[in-house]
C-alpha cells in the first residue's frame, strides 16, 4: 500500500493534484449521460507500478484489467493465497461534494486532492477487501463508497463488506490502510480504528 501511495502521488501531479477513485459511468448509470467505462484506482495507476498503461477503451473490460494486474504483485497482498485474485484492495469512493448537497452517499469518479475533507492524513483511501466476498476477476464492486461497504457498521461488525472483513486473520487481527496523502498505518480491526468518519469525516 505505501507503493500505492507513491502511485497516487505520482499520479496526481500527471492529472492536476486529482486522484481516481471508483466509479462506473455509462451503462445502467442515469447519472453518467451516454459515457461507458470504469473509472478505476487500480486501472489508472497501473503505469505507475510497473505495469502497462490501460487504454480508456479497456478500462472497463474485466478480463483485459485481470491481465494487467497479473503482472503487477503489488496490487495483491503476501497473505492472499488464492492464485485467483490478482488486487487485493478496494477504494474509498465517497462523493464528498455529493454528500455535502445531499446528505446521502453515493461514488465518485475522482477527487481533487485539495478538496478532501478534514485533513487528508486522516482520511482512507485505499484498504484491503473482503476476499471472501468481492469476485475475483470482475472490478465493478472493488470500492467502499457507503457505511454497508464498510468492516463496522454503527460499531458493529459486519458480516458482508467490502471492505476486509472483523474476523480476517490475514495480519493477527490488524490490516493496513493507505491515507489520502499518501502514508499508510497498521490498524486493529476495531470499531474505534475503522469508524464511518475515517472514510467520511463529513458523517458525523
Amino acid at each position: 500500500l505505501s507503493g500505492i501511495g507513491k502511485a497516487a502521488e505520482m499520479y496526481a501531479s500527471d492529472n492536476g493534484g486529482y486522484v481516481p477513485r471508483d466509479f462506473w459511468y455509462g451503462c445502467n448509470n442515469p447519472n453518467a449521460g451516454h459515457q461507458y467505462g470504469h473509472y478505476f484506482f487500480a486501472s489508472k495507476f497501473a503505469q505507475y507500478v510497473g505495469g502497462r498503461p490501460v487504454p480508456i477503451q479497456y478500462d472497463d473490460n474485466d478480463p483485459y484489467l485481470v491481465e494487467v494486474f497479473r503482472e503487477i504483485p503489488m496490487y495483491k497482498c503476501p497473505c492472499v493465497l488464492q492464485a485467483e485474485y490478482t488486487l487485493t484492495y478496494v477504494a474509498n469512493g465517497v462523493d464528498f461534494d455529493y454528500y455535502r448537497r445531499y446528505g446521502g452517499y453515493d461514488s465518485a469518479p475522482a477527487s481533487l486532492l485539495a478538496t478532501v475533507p478534514g485533513v487528508s492524513s486522516e482520511v482512507a483511501y485505499i484498504v484491503e477487501a473482503d476476499i471472501n466476498l468481492l469476485p475475483p476477476k470482475h472490478f465493478g464492486t472493488y470500492d467502499v463508497y457507503a457505511p454497508w461497504g464498510l468492516t463496522f457498521v454503527n460499531g458493529v461488525p459486519n458480516p458482508t463488506p467490502r471492505a476486509i472483513r472483523y474476523d480476517d486473520q490475514r495480519h493477527a487481527g490488524r490490516t493496513t490502510v493507505l491515507f489520502f496523502d499518501g502514508h499508510s498505518e497498521s490498524r486493529e480491526l476495531h470499531p474505534e480504528e475503522l469508524p464511518v468518519t475515517l472514510f467520511n469525516p463529513l458523517d458525523t
